[in-house]
């Protein structure tokens, strides 16, 4: 099966792009790594050296950041005895934004369904941004049930929560604080929690929601044009870090996931608990209104590979050529590609099915085939 699922995998990202990475596990161990390609393409006399891609290239992962965000909220939230999936956030807001009934009322697993109603402010302040995401909750609720569907701003207001739910700051004190330190201290409260429980692996401390580490950081390309998108997405700012914007190679985000669905040492001291088992939990799933057949669950959707066998996983993408990222689950496999291309021969047609998760089920259903 694991074999299958490389040879299907390999052969379908080799030649359409640039360059790729990634990583398959067995449970909590490494089947097999590998990457082809280049990272970085010297595109002129006086351009930095070409950079091959490899497994341990660290890039943008874009939105499969949110299966990160996820794990960590419901990680406190079980914590947390008063406060759980489907209490509303009503009480953890702050007071100064003058949240409407209606955003008071939306529940934790519905920012994480995106199920909540609120939309991406599509205006000239990013809609993954703290003034993005404060105008949306402003703006307050306006997809009714039945026609809501994935918004940036539901992971984005998770990343301010997480301090009212953990406890790690009185609440009060933290309304008080004038909005640009409550940004910062957020961002940099929900990135630390993120370090300490989540990453526990060799090397996880250099882990960024931002370029980090020695030049040359990872380019992004167009697969058709071989054109340079932009490096290393200057744009990319900490405050991103709920709906996307970690940096992180293949091999490490396998890790994470890998440990996070095989461990259980994510709970009190006396007891055995992981975030996984509500994250797949299938009583909480939504279907968006705007994607034939998805199904999302907390901070992933269902991936079918077959007609019977349903998988887990999550993709994501960014640039102006679209490089993806994405990961999936299939029994005791978990695996992870990382890309910096767009294009090629691989498009299912569907303009959601990003480059990433077309290659993942293709190899889903080898790996299937084969058992």
């Amino acid at each position: 099966m694991f074999g299958a699922f490389v040879t299907s995998l390999e052969a379908n990202c080799g030649g359409q792009g640039i360059g790729f990475g990634y990583a398959v596990f067995d449970r909590d161990r490494v089947f097999k790594t590998g990457g082809d390609g280049l990272a970085v393409r010297a595109v002129k006399k006086d351009d930095i050296p070409s950079v091959k891609f490899t497994a341990t290239t660290r890039l943008n992962v874009h939105s499969i950041s949110k299966t990160i965000c996820a794990a960590i909220i419901v990680r406190a939230l079980h914590l947390n005895r008063d406060v759980g999936l489907d209490s509303p956030i009503g009480p953890f807001l702050r007071p100064d934004w003058e949240p409407s009934p209606a955003v008071k009322a939306i529940t934790f697993a519905q920012l994480l369904l995106h199920d909540s109603g609120l939309i991406n402010y599509d205006g000239a302040v990013d809609n993954r941004s703290y003034a993005g995401m404060k105008i949306a909750v402003q703006r307050g609720v306006v997809q009714p049930p039945g026609m809501r569907d994935y918004q940036n701003v539901n992971f984005a207001l998770g990343r301010v929560l997480l301090p009212y739910i953990d406890g790690s700051r009185d609440a009060r004190e933290l309304n008080m604080l004038p909005e640009p330190e409550f940004n910062t201290w957020t961002t940099t409260h929900f990135i630390d929690e993120v370090r300490r429980h989540l990453f526990r692996f060799k090397g996880a401390a250099r882990i960024a929601p931002k370029p980090n580490g020695p030049r040359p950081f990872t380019r992004y390309y167009d697969a058709d044009t071989n054109v340079c998108d932009i490096e290393p997405l200057p744009a990319t700012n900490p405050e991103h870090v709920g709906a996307s914007s970690w940096w992180i190679s293949a091999v490490e985000y396998g890790q994470f996931l890998s440990r996070l669905r095989f461990a259980s040492d994510y709970g009190r001291d006396d007891e055995s608990f992981t975030p996984w088992t509500f994250m797949i939990d299938p009583d909480r799933s939504t279907k968006p209104s705007t994607v034939t057949g998805k199904v999302f669950r907390l901070g992933m959707s269902e991936e079918a590979v077959g007609d019977t066998v349903p998988a887990l996983g999550k993709s994501g993408g960014g640039g102006g050529g679209r490089p993806t990222t994405g990961w999936i689950a299939i029994g005791d496999l978990t695996a992870v590609l990382c890309t910096n291309f767009s294009g090629g021969d691989l498009t299912s047609g569907d303009p959601d099915d990003l480059k990433a998760m077309t290659v993942l089920r293709l190899a889903g259903k080898a790996a299937v085939r084969a058992r």
